[in-house]
């Protein structure tokens, strides 16, 4: 098990890496849906690519009932990696969201990619509210585990795309952190 002298940081586990990224997901257990809502977390990918979709992200998660749901808010990326500001974009009068997901348990179904994280928690994208133009992002899975096993002030995740129905394609690593309550009168 990965565990440091000290608990995980956003800045220390940023810098990790991909194996100890990946041993994090093997070793570590499952956020609490429960524990999650009613936060905001501040997000960074580690890959390339999400310079494309979203370097720097804040991922909101709230209740509905027994269920708990989320969506992700666009940040203006600085360069700053996982460093930096976490500034909001404004796009006429609101910050636009880049995506809905609900919180689920990693399904018990025939696709490889999911073996080694079922005791985890799943972030899935396929739900009703990715319309219009969020919905190609219905094929976002993301899986997550707690770094810190008694804290979910962080949380670590690894993004796939589920482009055909028994296979998942990687896309990155993410960590979610310096969480804060959601903003009173926040609508998911």
């Amino acid at each position: 098990m990965t565990t440091p002298t000290t608990p995980w940081t956003f800045e220390t586990l940023a810098q990790a890496g991909r194996a100890t990224f990946e041993d994090i997901l093997h070793t570590h257990p499952s956020p609490d849906p429960a524990q999650l809502a009613g936060y905001v977390y501040k997000g960074w990918n580690d890959a390339f690519i999400t310079h494309l979709t979203g370097k720097k992200f804040k991922k909101c998660f709230w209740q509905e009932g027994s269920d708990v749901y989320g969506c992700n808010l666009v940040i203006a990326y600085d360069f700053q990696e996982f460093r930096g500001e976490w500034r909001e974009v404004n796009l006429f009068g609101s910050v636009p969201r880049g995506g809905y997901y609900g919180v689920q348990s990693v399904p018990n179904v025939a696709i490889a990619e999911y073996v080694p994280y079922q005791p985890l928690r799943l972030l899935n994208y396929n739900v009703a509210r990715n319309t219009w133009l969020m919905f190609p992002l219905r094929v976002i899975r993301d899986v997550v585990a707690l770094p810190n096993p008694d804290s979910h002030e962080l949380v670590l995740g690894k993004a796939y795309l589920q482009i055909l129905p028994l296979s998942l394609v990687f896309v990155s690593y993410f960590v979610l952190g310096m969480r804060e309550p959601l903003p009173v009168g926040f609508n998911g």
